[in-house]
């Protein structure tokens, strides 16, 4: 793919022309204009070569909250029942389809077009090409330029098919310059629609291609369970009523017949679930069933007020909850399925996918699962996706030839190839390069245990460290200022799926006792990885925190004294200055007596020193 800069925009003055693989990686520091330059591409401002606007799509993680599990009924439906009776089988006059169908073979017999089978494949095309450009939820209006017969052909279309679609009041409603974001109750609309999806010519539609257009909601990503099912449950009642009347088959035989032509979105779902499932490698996600409407049976006396509303239930604890509680890493990756839904529905595959830091909150597991799916589900079927990232696991499970750095000066940003050793160290400032196989090399570290702490923690830690285990532990201190709780866990995460050339013992205090826990049942099986956290005590200086585990003779001198004004009470407590400051004493004047409290890390490093020696 080729990019270049088509208007300068917000702070993106200049920019070089680059190229994209099909699936690419953008990393870089916060502030250099990653999202500025996909919101670019997305708006026009950066030009894809071949590629209309329209057709790129762009999501960040607020693009995958999920909403109600709302209701759908009859109502939600009853216009393109209407629509399909109108166009099918009217109660009076001609279907429009046939009308459709006269007007196309009339045109062929007005310009000589019958009998010259490469000009009337010619005329067919020209008329796809206006249908598939089409933008969504628009009318098709009146074409042809200089072609006579393309021309006279759409005049008619308007007057003959269109123009009877929209009598009665069936107009849209003013919408002044705003793009419309659905056929609204304009008729003439859901017909172009099921035409722009089906790539079909008018007299060509039957009725599963107005099915996809009462489906479809102009975008990639739409996880509304309640009224999709609803939707095919109510569709396929009307479809085996309507054939009922000429039919010598029973009603069930109908709605069965109906179910093998249109398979139900629930089982299509379900099967990429599996699929993202067994691309994680990890048996514990995606741990729910969804419930579905297939036992659901509709009839004369129920069919206007049914609604379906899907629960989830845990597999393991058998809890039922609606979608809306689901996990954010679960939302996206069930996003994902949702995309493969509308793309096997026909009902949208963009020509460019643009993610914004999708993967924050995922875990590698899940990591794994979004970058596979995007693969199958977008790449492998010819829509190019290009992810912001600044997930170290993302970058270590992508293809070398897919990563590549964001920067600026200035006002003028640059895009260039970046090897994955580079990106990972970008990303983990120094943490860890990976080479072939996607073995760690970590801190350069020749102890047998490397420790990895939060911020300022790994001053504590490696006095700690060259006083009790010289030689046997190192502590990773190149962090200090971007080493979160969170953000510890998912370096974790990341090495306990990979080789390493040290074991890695990661350390949280005792605040952060449950981010510890979750990382340990995690990782529970993992061979280079040891997660802990200190145990609180009773300290009224310094009551959270790694400061937490010394006595008070050694923070006295590193407390704050506050004494408010009105009531005269003091307060001493520990400034982030002071604790800034007791870090670097530790680290330089620390004894063993400081670190007696240190007694369940020193028995963690023992056993992990144990199994190390016994194998």
């Amino acid at each position: 793919m080729h990019f270049s800069l088509n208007v300068p925009f917000a702070c993106v003055k200049s920019l070089d022309a680059f190229e994209l693989p099909e699936f690419a990686v953008l990393i870089g520091k916060n502030g250099v204009g990653k999202t500025r330059l996909l919101s670019g591409i997305q708006d026009g401002s950066i030009a894809v070569s071949g590629l209309p606007r329209e057709d790129i799509e762009f999501f960040n993680f607020n693009s995958f909250r999920s909403g109600e599990s709302r209701a759908a009924s009859w109502g939600a439906s009853e216009f393109h029942r209407q629509v399909v009776e109108r166009y099918f089988t009217p109660s009076d006059g001609s279907p429009l389809v046939k009308v459709a169908e006269s007007i196309f073979q009339e045109t062929l017999d007005r310009f000589e077009l019958s009998h010259d089978v490469e000009r009337r494949h010619e005329f067919a095309e020209a008329i796809r090409s206006e249908i598939r450009s089409l933008p969504d939820f628009q009318v098709l209006a009146t074409f042809g330029g200089d072609d006579a017969a393309v021309t006279s052909y759409s005049q008619a279309l308007q007057r003959q098919v269109f123009k009877p679609l929209n009598s009665g009041g069936q107009k849209r409603r003013n919408v002044g310059k705003r793009l419309p974001t659905s056929v609204g109750n304009n008729q003439a609309a859901c017909v172009s629609l099921a035409m722009k999806l089906g790539g079909k010519l008018p007299h060509e539609l039957d009725r599963s291609d107005f099915l996809r257009a009462s489906n479809y909601e102009g975008g990639t990503i739409n996880n509304q369970l309640g009224a999709l099912f609803t939707r095919y449950k109510v569709d396929q009642y009307h479809w085996a009523l309507t054939e009922a009347e000429e039919s010598d088959k029973s009603f069930r035989e109908l709605m069965r017949e109906y179910r093998q032509a249109e398979r139900p979105p629930w089982e299509t779902l379900r099967d990429v679930l599996d699929r993202m499932k067994d691309a994680s490698a990890d048996p514990g996600l995606f741990n729910f069933e969804f419930s579905d409407p297939e036992q659901d049976s509709l009839n004369y006396r129920n069919h206007r007020d049914y609604s379906f509303t899907t629960t989830f239930t845990n597999s393991v604890t058998g809890e039922s909850y609606p979608v809306r509680d689901l996990s954010s890493g679960e939302n996206i990756l069930l996003s994902m399925c949702f995309a493969a839904f509308h793309k096997t529905m026909r009902r949208r595959q963009p020509g460019l996918v643009l993610l914004d830091e999708v993967d924050a909150v995922l875990h590698p597991s899940m990591i794994a699962a979004l970058v596979a799916g995007l693969k199958e589900q977008f790449v492998d079927n010819g829509t190019p996706v290009i992810m912001a990232t600044h997930s170290v696991t993302t970058v270590s499970l992508v293809d070398d030839d897919a990563i590549f750095r964001v920067s600026r000066s200035g006002g003028h940003v640059d895009v260039a190839k970046a090897t994955k050793s580079e990106a990972v160290t970008d990303l983990s400032e120094g943490l860890a390069t990976i080479d072939a196989g996607l073995r760690i090399a970590a801190c350069e570290s020749a102890a047998p245990i490397t420790i990895m702490s939060e911020g300022k923690n790994a001053l504590h830690l490696k006095r700690w460290a060259a006083l009790f285990f010289p030689g046997k532990v190192d502590v990773f201190d190149k962090m200090t200022s971007a080493t979160g709780k969170d953000q510890l866990a998912s370096y974790a995460r990341l090495l306990g799926l990979m080789e390493t050339n040290s074991h890695f013992l990661f350390v949280w205090d005792c605040d952060a006792r449950s981010v510890a826990d979750a990382v340990r049942a995690q990782l529970d099986e993992s061979d280079n990885v040891t997660a802990f956290a200190f145990s609180k005590r009773e300290n009224k200086l310094a009551p959270k925190g790694i400061e937490n585990m010394y006595d008070d003779e050694h923070l006295e001198r590193f407390v704050t004294t506050a004494t408010r004004e009105v009531t005269g009470q003091s307060t001493r407590n520990m400034s982030g200055t002071d604790k800034t400051d007791f870090a670097e004493h530790v680290m330089a004047a620390g004894t063993k007596n400081y670190f007696k409290h240190y007694g369940q890390l020193v028995q963690v490093v023992q056993e992990i020193l144990e199994k190390l020696t016994a194998a």
